[in-house]
């Protein structure tokens, strides 16, 4: 079934001056979609499993997602296996970039300017976060709640209140970020009243 679903999978491309999510309802699950450089002033949901939502940098212009202080949040995924890399991120109200119950989620090489918080996983599983750089974020820029096994490597978060927080999680690791210039570096933390109870096993290093 793996390799059926591989060998009919299909890369849709987005110009800009296109939609994003005008792609995404088109993706079938194992579809990968290539967004070009351009400013796409839009909130992407995917709500489908194994999507691959790539920038394409050329040239050092990005695929910039711009919510011009009005939108809320840039991206949002419920969707299982989603990879979601190489988007500048701007101007949203909320989240840059978000996973709500989504497991098997890579979050790579984006770079989020503004917002509440910048990369928000939560009620997830088996997550990457890496090589991502945040700034300018209100609370945290990278915050990982209620959540197991979330790898969060290779960032640097700056300028923000907090650059990374893991809260009510277990079997955490945040390996190798660049953490500087923010109010206060890391938080772990666990808030009382939360529907996941307890947080273990956080490892910080390098």
């Amino acid at each position: 079934a793996g390799v059926m679903a591989s060998a009919y999978s299909e890369t849709l491309t987005v110009q800009s001056g296109e939609s994003i999510q005008a792609a995404v309802n088109k993706a079938q699950s194992g579809d990968s979609i290539k967004v070009l450089p351009g400013v796409y002033r839009e909130t992407v949901f995917i709500d489908k499993e194994d999507i691959t939502l790539q920038g394409v940098v050329v040239d050092g212009k990005w695929p910039v997602l711009d919510g011009a202080g009005k939108l809320n949040d840039g991206i949002l995924a419920s969707g299982h296996g989603v990879t979601i890399q190489k988007f500048w991120i701007k101007g949203y109200k909320g989240n840059g970039i978000m996973t709500q119950g989504a497991n098997n989620y890579k979050i790579l090489d984006n770079y989020v300017d503004g917002g509440f918080y910048g990369i928000f996983p939560q009620f997830g599983r088996n997550g990457l976060v890496a090589r991502n750089r945040i700034t300018r974020i209100e609370d945290a820029g990278i915050y990982v709640g209620m959540s197991d096994n979330v790898d969060v490597i290779g960032n640097e978060a700056w300028g923000n209140v907090i650059g990374i927080e893991s809260e009510n999680s277990r079997d955490m690791l945040l390996e190798g970020n660049y953490v500087h210039d923010n109010t206060n570096g890391f938080a772990i933390t666990l808030i009382p009243g939360m529907p996941v109870k307890d947080a273990a096993r956080t490892t910080i290093r390098h």
